[in-house]
């Protein structure tokens, strides 16, 4: 093995500037048992409640320990809370204890939970009013927590608490106080049982994988008074298996083991040394791989030299050690490329000259348009950045046609129904398509362009007609799209781009809208840019300067609702499609009201916002109702988003899958609302690593994933033959968890 292992471990291949400070020639020799890894971004946050980046939760998924975690059976276990349901089983498979309309959930706190510095000194028991302290850190406003959607989505009082804080601006920690002393904040704290009691707003079955994630973790009492935490890690406090020890900006971060975590005894990695890879080349991970200054990587399925050397035929894999093969279902299978419309573009309020602005925001109203962009972006291009090595047709594997994948299904008289089969048989109904299957809307099917471009026709031709009746029907809804559009005028729409990602998947992605782009007669032009930093990119699409982004979400916990919760008029993704300032109901005078019916919000709106609304809707004096753009686009999406609410309100999971995938079928397939583009996990993974395989969850939410506390580092790579008969037993117990969820319970956390 050692032989082997020195045809692509080069020691002094690689002493690159990101090793020069941690590695080559370091004083401070690693302990054993040390994961060298890899992280995406610096850590914009190092307070749990305040991130909702992906990049932050590599950094603390491993210093706050979660409510609940999940294991490598894709199962949900105490963490800090304890395992108290004495009846656990596939019949009631929470750990704590619920009512039966599964609204009002209680935990017990660990007593063994501990607060730490980053020296590892000990400093301070948790207590369930740390869980109190959460709540007063995320719906401060002051504190613009960016994960306060789920508490406002799932807490009963959150909402009210939020609102009133920013209406009345009144002493907030008064104002707190009074809405836990008379019981409208739906935390509740037991000091003497010490238990935490959360009371939702609707049942929520699901709801031990919201405890997964960072948002729900305890604060320590002295971050209410020094936010500065944020920014600095010396001077926070941690709960989880590894405390931050070192961190050097755009280069590294290390953490050492907490010898005062819950689980230490049972923490078997020392340290962790993540380095930051950011520059976008797809040889970098690979190269320090070789330079042992890895020892855990992702191979970039667009690194060729990596793959001839590490993996070979991807159908008939190298043994090389350390190497392990993952089917599809990686975590990031979740994650949906989506590109996301902007209805008003901030100019609007910004500049003097309101017309372009008032132009993108017409064009973009009309569903047609929408419609037109769905069947035109050739989206294999940029997927097939991930899936190259796989594809056996001109259509990319990666190609998605929903937001919510097909990973949730239900299985009633033996009969099993996948997420997309719901979805096909309502558009088969409703006549929003003819006879599809569940099939023709999975990945790899291309359901929109396949359907405008048909092959059996001459695609320039056809798009000639498409686009000569889209001119036609502009011309004729709207005076100022008309006028600009006539002798083949054009309206540009901006399209930002992340420059972390210039030398890697930006190159498909600007391909992509390329090509649609030169369609003869084109009304639209699309305008990239890549900003120069990244700081810069974000800057531009938080302030609403983009007219398209794309824009990735990976779920918050296991269910569709938590794909679909970020297309309501007030989701999570509100500020990129900004509805908001196009409808005013942004307007603290004119907020939602979902009591209401779309007619009644509607001509609240409009009577409040009646000069605006001239200027900007299309069809606003139409007699005609289907040109009533605007107003329709606010209806349709009001209608929809109320619609969410009832079916989430739903208990049965049957009645959920259904529900969400008609409601998801209306916004894709007929309003257009927004464009799924792609999945970014490749057909196959490639991980090279000394972690023993098979131990972390393969599940997209919570931070579990990214933990390392049950996780193990081996002295050397494992040979093929161990790594497959590790996957045989994996195989074999999770098959038997999923029969008998009390088979295979290891360790301290399920003791009761």
């Amino acid at each position: 093995m050692k032989k082997l292992l020195k045809t692509f471990f080069n020691l002094n291949l690689l002493c690159a500037p990101i090793t020069a400070t941690i590695g080559c020639g370091t004083k401070d020799i690693d302990p054993p048992h040390t994961l060298k890894t890899v992280t995406p971004a610096n850590p914009m946050h190092w307070l749990a409640p305040k991130a909702l980046q992906q990049s932050d939760f590599y950094v603390l998924a491993n210093i706050y320990a979660t409510p609940l975690a999940t294991d490598e059976y894709g199962r949900e276990y105490g963490d800090l809370f304890e395992l108290t349901n004495k009846n656990y089983s596939n019949n009631d498979p929470y750990i704590g204890a619920h009512d039966s309309d599964l609204k009002i959930w209680t935990y017990k706190l660990r007593n063994n939970a501990t607060w730490s510095d980053y020296n590892g000194n000990k400093v301070a028991n948790v207590t369930v009013n740390d869980f109190l302290n959460t709540a007063k850190f995320v719906l401060n406003p002051e504190n613009t927590a960016d994960a306060y959607f789920l508490w406002d989505f799932f807490i009963v009082g959150a909402r009210d608490l939020y609102n009133e804080a920013i209406e009345n601006k009144t002493n907030f920690e008064d104002l707190f106080n009074k809405f836990v002393s008379e019981g409208k904040l739906g935390i509740k704290v037991n000091e003497s049982e010490q238990t935490v009691t959360f009371e939702l707003l609707k049942p929520a079955p699901y709801f031990e994988t919201v405890l997964t994630y960072s948002v729900f973790v305890p604060t320590k009492e002295e971050t209410l008074i020094d936010i500065s935490m944020d920014n600095d890690f010396k001077k926070g406090y941690y709960t989880g298996a590894f405390l931050p020890k070192n961190y050097i900006m755009d280069n590294s971060i290390v953490y050492d083991k907490n010898p005062n975590y819950h689980f230490a005894e049972q923490t078997k990695i020392n340290r962790i040394k993540q380095y930051l890879v950011n520059d976008g080349s797809i040889s970098k991970k690979r190269e320090l791989f070789e330079a042992g200054t890895l020892n855990d990587y992702i191979i970039d399925v667009n690194d060729k030299a990596g793959f001839e050397t590490l993996v070979g035929d991807v159908n008939e894999p190298k043994k090389t050690p350390g190497l392990v093969e993952y089917d599809k279902d990686h975590p990031e299978y979740a994650d949906t490329r989506l590109l996301l419309f902007n209805y008003l573009n901030s100019d609007y309020f910004t500049q003097k000259d309101k017309t372009e602005s008032i132009l993108k925001s017409k064009l973009l109203q009309v569903t047609e348009v929408r419609k037109f962009m769905f069947e035109n972006l050739d989206k294999s291009i940029y997927g097939k950045y991930y899936s190259e090595l796989f594809d056996d047709s001109k259509v990319s594997k990666n190609v998605r046609n929903s937001y919510v994948p097909d990973s949730f299904k239900f299985t009633e008289n033996s009969v099993t129904k996948n997420y997309h089969d719901y979805e096909a048989e309502y558009l088969n109904t409703n006549n929003l398509a003819n006879n599809i299957t569940g099939n023709d809307l999975s990945d790899g099917n291309d359901y929109h362009w396949s359907k405008a471009h048909n092959d059996n026709i001459n695609i320039a031709s056809e798009e000639t007609n498409n686009v000569n009746n889209l001119r036609n029907l502009l011309s004729t809804v709207d005076k100022d799209l008309s006028e600009k559009l006539k002798d083949n005028g054009k309206i540009h729409l901006n399209v930002f781009l992340d420059p972390t990602s210039k030398l890697t998947f930006n190159k498909n992605v600007s391909e992509m809208f390329a090509k649609f782009n030169v369609i003869n007669n084109n009304p639209i032009a699309l305008d990239v840019e890549t900003p120069n930093t990244f700081l810069d990119f974000q800057e531009k699409i938080n302030s609403g300067k983009h007219d398209i982004t794309i824009s990735g979400w990976f779920p918050d916990y296991a269910d569709p609702m938590s794909y679909l919760a970020t297309l309501k008029l007030d989701g999570p993704h509100r500020s990129k499609f900004r509805l908001g300032q196009l409808f005013q109901f942004d307007d603290s005078n004119t907020p939602l009201d979902y009591n209401n019916s779309s007619d009644e919000e509607w001509k609240k709106l409009d009577n409040n916002h009646k000069e605006m609304f001239e200027k900007l809707l299309v069809g606003y004096n139409s007699k005609i109702e289907v040109n009533k753009y605007g107003e329709n686009l606010f209806k349709n999406r009001f209608n929809s988003s109320k619609e969410l609410e009832s079916i989430d309100a739903k208990k049965e999971w049957k009645d959920r899958i259904k529900g969400f995938a008609e409601n998801e079928a209306n916004t894709i397939f007929k309003d257009y609302f927004a464009m799924p583009l792609i999945r970014k996990s490749p057909e196959k993974t490639f991980w090279i690593s000394k972690l023993l395989p098979f131990k972390n969850p393969w599940v997209s939410y919570g931070l579990s994933p990214l933990q390392y506390a049950n996780s193990e580092v081996t002295d050397e790579f494992l040979t093929y033959d161990e790594i497959e008969a590790l996957r045989t037993s994996h195989i074999k117990e999770k098959e038997e968890v999923k029969s008998d969820i009390t088979k295979h319970r290891k360790g301290l956390a399920w003791s009761i």
